[in-house]
């Protein structure tokens, strides 16, 4: 089977197609890890644009004969006001290693590994150079990824703590990548001073072949109709293969019109709308149903704020320069209605 340049073929997934250079890029840090020099990168992207899948991608290219150790927390929306939740779900295999640090590290990481304890929870500073002192032990035992996804959902301890120790990751063979929607202010300064990897959509081959692997060959105006509403987003692409009828594959009836209304991206979409303050949300909306406003317009909306601005251009351009490349070019606005009703 021929490769095209941007794939990575997993062994028992789907392909990544379109994020060779994303991945050589995090390659490239796991590399500098290898010999003593660790790092750490923040995966930014819009929803469904394939952050995760990049995050797995790298985790499996990490795997090596020598041995990498893989450390996975998930931040979710359940958990995301119980504070450790998230470095909970982190240091749960390295509860042996804990007893071999020093102890005043131990007594500071007790709470965290064992939150039935009756410890008292030490000072800010104390706890995260405590974490900073485990994950450096375990990566002197061997080179050691720490793979967050869903970082904008993590309970905010558990990120403080992650960030400082991405910070300070390059003594030791010791590399942390997070993912993260920007869907609030305090997850973009936390990480702040972390490399970003901003995701852009896939590139039209590229999702040309993201459909195909999921349906197969299929009518032109179908593989047409559902790359021009997807624009590029990975997800979209997924969740409309998913829902093609029958009728769509024999050309009897037209291609969708709408991304599926109860599928995942509307509902991240939704979601990040309601993270907003209500001004920038009802400038979303309009961004999504008018087609002549575009960023430059919008950026000149000082009543906004920096923030706002810059969260309201991340989800209607996503970097882009005008706001229905991403949103409502012409027609396409029924992409996002649904998602943006009663919003």
């Amino acid at each position: 089977m021929a490769h095209h340049e941007g794939d990575i073929l997993p062994a028992h997934s789907p392909p990544l197609r379109g994020r060779a250079r994303e991945l050589a890029a995090l390659e490239d840090v796991l590399r500098r890890a290898a010999t003593g020099r660790g790092g750490a990168r923040v995966i930014v992207g819009a929803p469904g644009i394939g952050k995760t899948a990049l995050l797995e991608a790298a985790a499996g290219s990490a795997v090596s004969p020598d041995g990498v150790r893989v450390l996975r927390a998930c931040g979710t929306p359940a958990e995301s006001a119980l504070p450790y939740a998230g470095l909970h779900q982190l240091l749960l295999p390295l509860g042996d290693l804990a007893a071999r640090v020093p102890l005043r590290h131990r007594t500071a990481l007790l709470p965290l590994l064992d939150p039935a304890s009756d410890s008292d929870p030490p000072a800010t500073l104390a706890r995260h150079a405590a974490l900073h002192a485990l994950l450096v032990a375990a990566a002197r035992e061997g080179p050691t990824l720490c793979c967050v996804d869903a970082a904008h959902d993590l309970d905010r301890a558990s990120l403080d703590a992650l960030a400082f120790v991405a910070r300070r990751s390059d003594v030791a063979p010791l590399v942390v990548l997070f993912a993260a929607d920007l869907v609030g202010a305090d997850v973009a300064e936390t990480l702040a001073d972390v490399p970003w990897l901003f995701l852009d959509p896939v590139a039209d081959d590229a999702a040309h072949r993201i459909l195909t692997d999921r349906i197969g060959a299929c009518p032109h105006d179908l593989s047409s109709g559902i790359l021009d509403l997807a624009e590029g987003n990975p997800l979209a692409l997924t969740e409309l293969a998913a829902h093609v009828t029958p009728a769509q594959l024999s050309g009897i009836d037209p291609p969708p019109s709408a991304l599926p209304a109860d599928g995942r991206l509307c509902r991240a979409i939704r979601r990040a709308l309601d993270a907003l303050p209500a001004a920038t949300r009802r400038l979303v909306c309009l961004a999504a149903l008018d087609e002549r406003l575009d960023v430059s317009t919008l950026d000149s909306l000082d009543a906004l704020g920096g923030w706002c601005r810059t969260r309201l251009l991340w989800l209607g351009a996503g970097g882009g320069g005008r706001i229905p490349a991403r949103t409502a070019r012409g027609a396409k606005a029924s992409r996002w209605r649904d998602s943006l009703r009663d919003r």
